[in-house]
């Protein structure tokens, strides 16, 4: 499913649900590209036109639209609290626009609410056809053989990217894989950097005294997957724009 196409639907949702994810996604950017300034600055104070403004000239066009990409599948992926119910904007479209859907993206969207943004290193790149790719964060995961002509074209092996891996299931009732619309091509020691932090942050949240917690359900620990994603992006982020200018970090003012 096409980014433009779920920009369309997001500008098509309820009022309150479109002022809901504009919100949240500036919020996420916020975040992103400059977290000291996010938790101690009111949320609101800053407009989302400036937090867009600040990320269009740190990056080029085409890092800019790859940064799009992550924002909007993560947000529309997440859980937020409405009127004091868990609320998700994808399992909104399927119960309240799903005419304007056909099979395709049906398909794409059940994937990508089950899916998160992980590390992977290309293992082998058929040439016009396939990549394999290695997760590199869940390592006790086998390979993964993704029929992709476009990327095969540019990917390098022993290269590391960041992206979803969206799994359906065929006629045959074997497992499908395709990359979604995020896909961030990282430098080696972006994605070490990224690599280090999740593991740290997964190791702490497996501990014993979380396990032991009613928040140990596999849909909380979903969720805590799709946060990493934060973690990869912020150090992407930086790292483009340090390569775009002087400024590592913007500051807003």
């Amino acid at each position: 499913m096409h980014i433009q196409k779920m920009w369309q639907i997001l500008s098509e949702l309820d009022l309150l649900y479109a002022h809901l994810m504009n919100e949240v996604m500036a919020a996420f950017s916020h975040e992103i590209i400059d977290r000291d300034d996010f938790y101690n600055t009111s949320p609101g104070n800053i407009l989302p036109e400036q937090i867009i403004e600040t990320i269009q000239d740190q990056l080029t066009d085409k890092k800019y639209t790859e940064y799009e990409s992550c924002v909007v599948e993560f947000c529309i992926t997440n859980e937020y609290v409405v009127a004091g119910e868990n609320w998700n904007c994808i399992k909104h479209w399927l119960d309240h626009h799903k005419k304007q859907l056909n099979k395709s993206d049906l398909k794409y969207l059940k994937a990508l609410n089950n899916s998160y943004v992980s590390v992977y290193q290309i293992v082998s790149v058929s040439p016009n056809e396939s990549i394999e790719l290695q997760d590199m964060i869940e390592v006790d995961q086998p390979s993964v053989i993704i029929a992709n002509k476009a990327l095969s074209k540019t990917a390098k092996e022993s290269g590391f990217i960041a992206t979803r891996l969206l799994k359906t299931r065929s006629k045959a009732d074997s497992a499908n894989y395709q990359i979604s619309n995020t896909l961030l091509h990282l430098p080696d020691e972006v994605a070490q950097s990224s690599i280090n932090v999740i593991k740290m942050m997964t190791q702490a949240m497996n501990s014993h005294l979380i396990r032991a917690t009613d928040l140990n359900t596999p849909d909380n620990q979903l969720l805590q997957k799709k946060l990493w994603i934060k973690e990869i992006l912020e150090h992407w982020y930086i790292h483009n724009c340090d390569h775009r200018s002087e400024t590592s970090e913007p500051v807003f003012h």
